[in-house]
């Protein structure tokens, strides 16, 4: 692996590294080709000084259902992040269903989102005091199209300065209380618990 360091005297903003560039000639003119490239943001870093957290113990739920998530906020010290507005969004994603082993909660990941995933509802909610809340969300928000899909829950403070802070909980949505599958293999199914 090659390696690049940013200069310290780098501005921020969106960047691009390329991979073997070159002047590609063709019938229609020359043109520049990047190769292989990656887009990233270069941005001024401070570290937060609080943090959140969500936990859920319905990962596996039916269409329709209700899914409690307990969230809380704290800062880095101890005390609770207390009497202020979370912003949450819920994204669905019935393509990363088949992909189930990366995104189901259950295998350690805590939070990962799906790139082509859509957002289906979205709000605010208090911390109390104590820099916690309970939020009830739904999964009927969007059109399942008769497949089972991962509901994302993101949760995001973001603090007076604009330094966010983000949590998140990954539930797997059935599309109804029976499932069916087909693989390279063969169908299966189950009911769902």
């Amino acid at each position: 692996g090659t390696s690049f360091t940013i200069p310290k005297t780098a501005t921020t903003g969106d960047w691009m590294i390329a991979v073997n560039p070159k002047t590609v000639s063709s019938y229609w003119g020359d043109y520049y080709n990047i190769g292989d490239s990656i887009y990233f943001k270069v941005d001024n870093y401070r570290k937060p000084e609080y943090f959140l957290d969500a936990q859920s113990s319905q990962i596996d739920v039916v269409r329709g259902d209700n899914v409690s998530v307990d969230l809380s906020g704290a800062y880095y010290s101890g005390q609770p992040l207390s009497n202020v507005n979370v912003d949450y969004k819920i994204y669905s994603d019935g393509e990363s269903y088949y992909d189930s082993e990366y995104y189901y909660p259950d295998n350690g990941n805590h939070y990962y989102r799906a790139w082509n995933s859509q957002v289906v509802d979205s709000g605010t909610v208090t911390l109390n005091a104590k820099g916690k809340a309970k939020v009830t969300l739904p999964t009927n928000k969007n059109d399942s199209l008769g497949k089972s899909q991962f509901f994302f829950f993101e949760f995001t403070y973001t603090d007076p300065t604009g330094n966010p802070s983000l949590t998140g909980v990954n539930v797997l949505v059935h599309a109804g209380q029976y499932t069916l599958y087909q693989d390279e293999q063969a169908p299966y199914g189950g009911k769902t618990n």
